[in-house]
């Protein structure tokens, strides 16, 4: 049986390593904040992002920030690359921090200030994935 060889270069290895915990963070960050709001509430929220008004906004933004450092100081293999990566750290920090509002009432509609407040989450989350696509790490 032939093994790969293996890298001795240890910033290449904590690279790598560094690749598939961030990874593995993205992967696991639907699961690791809606099972155990489900256990205790016996209930899912209907977008990831309104985790951020339960007990699970600190893993959500936590996730959300290590996987935005990790894009933003990443660097690509070209230009487009290290666009993209920039791109999709600024947008998962918008994700992160700017929350939109929860609830808006039918009897009430949106002021003005609510309007331009709800613009910069729905843009960045619209956005995240499209850029975070572009790169070919």
């Amino acid at each position: 049986m032939l093994l790969a060889p293996s890298a001795k270069d240890p910033a290449r290895l904590s690279y790598f390593a560094l690749r598939k915990a961030v990874g593995g963070i993205a992967l696991a960050l639907p699961f690791a904040v809606a099972i155990p709001w489900f256990l205790y509430c016996h209930t899912l929220e209907g977008s990831i992002s309104y985790y951020y008004y339960t007990g699970m906004r600190n893993l959500f933004e936590g996730s959300l920030c290590a996987i935005a450092l990790f894009q933003l100081f990443c660097r690509g293999y070209d230009v487009w690359d290290e666009l993209a990566g920039i791109l999709s750290g600024v947008f998962a920090l918008g994700v992160a921090f700017v929350q939109p509002h929860r609830i808006i009432t039918p009897r009430r509609s949106k002021s003005m200030w609510e309007r331009r407040t709800t613009f910069l989450p729905d843009f960045s989350s619209r956005l995240l994935p499209s850029s975070a696509s572009c790169s070919s790490e």
